[in-house]
């Protein structure tokens, strides 16, 4: 099932004017209580709640980047821009009612269990199932969800492909970004240093992992030493740290793996950590990843602008034949 969240955020890709609509512009609705009504499609309201989430998460990412004063025109900007894409969730949602089939609220049923399948031993995911499986509200949000789906469905969104030549432009026209930088595959044994270590504990650390060298060097495996021995969490691995690029580790560390060759091992090395003894498995030189290792994800790239852009195709078509009612602050 397509979650609401992924149809809203395809609709942020290419934002959907209420310009467009049959629009009547006009005083906020005063709706009921604290809840005023920020638009209605074909009479049925969209109340300022639905948007606060969406619009507190935008608010946080603008805050992220430093945009901690927002000015009164950026947050209406902010508002509108979420209440488009509501407004169009909620005439794709009337879409897929009228043409639903079979029991929705045993589809609603059905949705709900299956959020919950993964843990559905533990007696607080029952306890939480039985408390969506009665909320109503939240049964109405996967309603919605599902009438969304069901229109999508019927107008043919799983048909949607992209072509293997307008994937294969994609990739020669972006090849820098395809770009995989110089990597070394290593494994590692850490005899860990306290913060502040006094001499004395430096020394004691430092004499453990140079009999540990030792032990290397004379023919033991490095995977059960560091197995044994070793402070890391790569210790149960064998040390095991896969492959790494230069920055992944401190500095000191990383000099040393990437002038070691296949099956060297290093000799003691230390940073902020402790000691470590480094053995290198294979190298990787920088290149350019081949048009087959990356296709899975320019397709999927491509897929899902090319389903923002028919997901606001179909929007504006329903649009033309609604009645939209915004209410702006």
């Amino acid at each position: 099932m397509l979650a609401t969240r992924i149809i809203l955020f395809l609709l942020a890709i290419q934002l959907i004017s209420v310009a467009a609509a049959r629009a009547v512009i006009s005083a906020p609705h005063s709706g009921a209580g604290e809840n005023p009504i920020a638009a209605k499609v074909n009479d049925r309201p969209i109340y300022f709640s639905q948007l606060e989430p969406n619009i507190t998460a935008a608010l946080a990412r603008y805050k992220k980047y430093g945009a901690n004063n927002l000015s009164e025109e950026t947050r209406k900007q902010i508002q509108k821009v979420e209440l488009e894409r509501q407004v169009a969730y909620e005439l794709m949602a009337q879409a897929g009612e009228r043409i639903i089939d079979g029991d929705v609220e045993q589809k609603v049923d059905e949705s709900i269990k299956a959020t919950h399948a993964a843990d559905s031993k533990s007696e607080q995911s029952r306890t939480s199932l039985a408390t969506d499986l009665k909320n109503a509200e939240y049964r109405k949000q996967v309603r919605q969800q599902i009438y969304v789906d069901r229109y999508l469905q019927k107008q043919g969104l799983k048909d949607l492909r992209v072509p293997d030549a307008e994937m294969r432009k994609y990739y020669e026209q972006n090849k820098a970004s395809f770009k995989e930088a110089e990597s070394v595959k290593v494994s590692h044994i850490l005899i860990m240093l306290p913060k502040n270590p006094t001499s004395e504990e430096a020394a004691e650390a430092r004499r453990k992992i140079e009999r540990i060298r030792q032990e290397v060097l004379s023919g033991k495996d490095f995977a059960e030493l560091a197995t044994q021995f070793s402070a890391c969490a790569s210790a149960p691995s064998g040390g095991d740290l896969g492959y790494i690029t230069h920055g992944y580790m401190p500095l000191e560390f990383d000099k040393v793996a990437f002038t070691l060759k296949v099956g060297d091992i290093s000799d003691i090395v230390r940073t902020r950590h402790g000691f470590h003894i480094i053995k290198v498995i294979d190298r990787k030189p920088e290149r350019i990843q081949e048009f087959g290792e990356v296709k899975a994800f320019i397709e999927k790239f491509l897929l899902t602008k090319a389903q923002a852009k028919w997901i606001e195709g179909l929007a504006e078509t329903l649009k033309r034949e609604a009645k939209v009612e915004v209410y702006l602050k």
